[in-house]
């Protein structure tokens, strides 16, 4: 069973082994996370090819040796051989590293779960790794139904959320704001309203008596 939680991982050391496809989305989602990443492989695709000329990302130009993880907070293991996850991952285990080695649930700290985003908003389905295939459907049934309203109406309430704070003194109206802030019919104030007075009609939605 696995403890479903949100890490911050900006700016912390995670490696990852094999420079394929499979690295390759794995690279991407860690860059997003603004991770500092190292890519250990002889070989890789254009793609991460591109990212280490850009200075995206740090290129070890090998196979993967002892000592790799060296300062590593994570790491990914992204190819078939077995031999070389079970090393890595004993290495991990002994240096307190978290690891995925991607398709082993076994031989694994933690799973990246599919996901998607709108903004700030990030929606993921797990299922334990036992069925990814139904993961992604879901995913795909979910991205249809949180669309691109929920991203510009995060953006507002994290403008609102501080003023509400600071402005609203009684803790339960302000305890009832915010909990209003939840409101479907937020939605459609976003798909109706123009940018520039979307955050003035939310505000006003939020604080009428």
């Amino acid at each position: 069973m696995y403890y479903p939680m949100m890490m911050n991982i900006a700016g912390k050391r995670c490696v990852v082994v094999g420079g394929g496809k499979v690295a390759e989305r794995k690279v991407a989602s860690l860059l997003e996370a603004e991770a500092m990443v190292v890519l250990v492989s002889p070989a890789m695709t254009p793609l991460l090819f591109s990212m280490v000329k850009s200075g995206m990302i740090e290129h070890v130009s090998r196979r993967y040796r002892k000592g790799d993880l060296k300062r590593a907070f994570l790491c990914v293991v992204a190819t078939n051989d077995r031999r070389l996850q079970e090393r890595i991952w004993k290495e991990a285990e002994d240096q307190g590293v978290l690891a995925n080695i991607v398709d082993s649930d076994e031989d694994c700290d933690f799973l990246v779960p599919s996901y998607f985003r709108r903004g700030d908003l990030v929606i993921s389905i797990s299922t334990s790794g036992k069925s990814p295939a139904l993961a992604k459907r879901i995913r795909k049934d979910l991205e249809e139904q949180y669309g691109w309203e929920y991203e510009v109406l995060l953006k507002v309430l994290a403008w609102a959320r501080p003023r509400i704070l600071q402005e609203v003194k009684d803790p339960r109206r302000r305890r009832s704001i915010l909990e209003r802030s939840g409101h479907p019919e937020l939605l459609v104030l976003v798909r109706q309203s123009d940018p520039e007075s979307l955050p003035e009609r939310v505000w006003a939605y939020l604080t009428a008596s």
